[in-house]
């Protein structure tokens, strides 16, 4: 692994505003206050919150709950999931990138998310 210098290009709410789309087809929207939902294509409804750490750096806080999953991740219906994400605004695609983790520790979701 080695240094990328993306992570030294600053965050901002303004930046990471936007729609997105998910390797599944779905969309992720994040507003202008950070504020984030998606309804993913196994039909969770993802509601959450995307916070700065420290501006300077391409970091971001994510928070957020999910409910209506049906079949095989019905389990995760009224949990909460923190993790990290950063934003790959170099790319002639802007690409964000997540990763969270429920309360209990036994889902975790890493995932790109293409900026439209």
């Amino acid at each position: 692994m080695t240094f990328d210098t993306v992570y030294e290009s600053g965050s901002s709410l303004a930046s990471i505003a936007g729609s997105y789309t998910a390797t599944d087809g779905s969309t992720l929207s994040v507003d202008s206050n950070g504020v984030v939902f998606n309804q993913t294509a196994a039909g969770c409804v993802v509601n959450g919150q995307v916070n700065l750490i420290d501006a300077s750096y391409d970091a971001y806080r994510n928070s957020c709950s999910l409910a209506s999953c049906t079949g095989t991740t019905a389990a995760l219906n009224g949990t909460t999931a923190t993790g990290l994400g950063t934003l790959d605004a170099n790319a002639s695609t802007q690409v964000l990138y997540v990763a969270i983790h429920d309360q209990t520790g036994h889902h975790i979701l890493a995932a790109s998310y293409t900026k439209q």
